[in-house]
């Protein structure tokens, strides 16, 4: 396969299994998710995520998972993806706090965060911190970065660190996946988060590439979903 098929083939089939699922709940007619339910809608769009990646996975890797990231790594390694992932979260997951004061003030967060305020503690960390880390890690640096995986000699050099083609494109994909949050959330914020997580999306690839798992990867985005899960341990929740 050429380069340039391969890189259109990882666009089409990582784009449909992402917008397929993430308009799941709308497609089902769900379009208010009922109040006390236990189920977020998160459950109806990553687990189908999860599934298609890995059934994917294993089609075009022919049974050869440790290709596409499943493999373990030293606890040291993960270790470091913890405090990457944290000072990412930090650094990079703060942006989009920072718009919303800036466009509407303090009160903004609280509004700007309207899904996350809507779930309990327990429902935030399963299906949050965990299932939708993993899931989104499957389909972006496990499915995606891996069938590109053979595109890894091209790239750009940067003053301190090269990045790939298998780490750029799915970086790009992840974070411009988030224009489906258009129509429901202000235009500024929504920039802001697709641009905070691409550059997740860079950190958690060069891990990804750099050890061969997948697993430092959502070790460093399940880090950087924790200032959600701690907006809901704030005031007013």
């Amino acid at each position: 396969m050429s380069s340039t098929a391969r890189v259109i083939w990882a666009i089409i089939l990582c784009g449909a299994v992402y917008l397929v699922t993430v308009n799941i709940p709308r497609i089902a007619g769900l379009t208010d998710q009922p109040s006390g339910s236990w189920i977020s809608f998160t459950v109806f769009t990553h687990l189908p995520m999860l599934i298609l990646s890995l059934v994917l996975i294993q089609v075009l890797g022919r049974g050869d998972l440790a290709s596409y990231g499943f493999k373990g790594v030293r606890t040291g390694v993960i270790l470091r993806a913890v405090l990457v992932g944290a000072i990412a979260a930090v650094v990079v997951g703060i942006l989009p706090v920072m718009v919303l004061v800036a466009i509407g003030g303090p009160e903004m967060v609280g509004d700007g965060l309207g899904s996350i305020r809507s779930m309990s503690v327990l429902q935030m960390v399963l299906w949050v911190f965990i299932l939708a880390s993993i899931a989104e890690e499957f389909l972006f640096r496990g499915l995606m970065q891996g069938f590109l995986a053979p595109l890894s000699s091209y790239g750009i050099q940067l003053p301190k660190v090269r990045l790939t083609v298998p780490v750029i494109l799915p970086a790009l994909a992840f974070g411009l996946g988030h224009l489906v949050m258009l129509g429901s959330t202000r235009v500024p914020l929504v920039i802001t988060i697709v641009i905070s997580t691409t550059l997740l999306g860079l950190v958690a690839g060069r891990y990804r590439e750099k050890t061969g798992s997948i697993v430092p990867a959502i070790v460093v985005h399940m880090m950087f979903n924790v200032p959600g899960v701690l907006s809901r341990l704030g005031p007013g929740t």
